[in-house]
């Protein structure tokens, strides 16, 4: 099985797509709906090539469970991403 351990911020979305989104939609400011429509396409399109699952890595996995996550990606036009799971949080300063 091909997985993806997958961080949000930096990968999904950019201090510019943040930018752009706010001046597109000035009232609409839960983060996850700041992601690059772009970046998130072609995650998709990685695993549908390669037949991947994804495991969400980044900070975000503290405070959503998985089913969020497809809600997420649903959002962006993306039904029935791949995401199967979370790292665990292991409490180390880095990496939580």
């Amino acid at each position: 099985m091909n997985l993806i351990f997958l961080d949000i911020d930096g990968v999904l979305n950019s201090v510019d797509s943040a930018v752009a989104h706010h001046a597109l939609h000035p009232k609409h400011h839960r983060e996850e709906f700041r992601l690059d429509p772009i970046s998130v396409g072609l995650l998709k399109l990685l695993c549908e090539i390669t037949d991947a699952k994804i495991v969400i890595s980044s900070m975000w996995r503290l405070s959503r469970q998985t089913g969020e996550f497809h809600d997420i990606f649903a959002h962006y036009g993306w039904i029935a991403a791949p995401v199967i799971s979370r790292t665990p949080n292991l409490g180390t300063q880095r990496g939580y």
